[in-house]
């Protein structure tokens, strides 16, 4: 799973923490303060081994 932030408003990740999913176990990603400028925004996608970013999977979530 990876969760990803976009700091400028230009909605391309400028940060972004990853959990690996392992059977029934519970994990979490770090998060980051959240802002009331509309430059900040988030999303969240479950990738495959050979997926490394939100934008290379249609498991994702829009920018919120």
């Amino acid at each position: 799973m990876l969760f990803e932030i976009g700091t400028n408003g230009d909605r391309i990740p400028d940060v972004s923490s990853v959990h690996h999913i392992k059977g029934a176990s519970i994990g979490w990603t770090y998060g980051y303060r959240t802002s009331s400028n509309s430059a900040r925004a988030f999303r969240a996608c479950i990738l495959t081994s050979v997926q490394y970013k939100c934008s290379s999977t249609p498991n994702r979530t829009s920018w919120w």
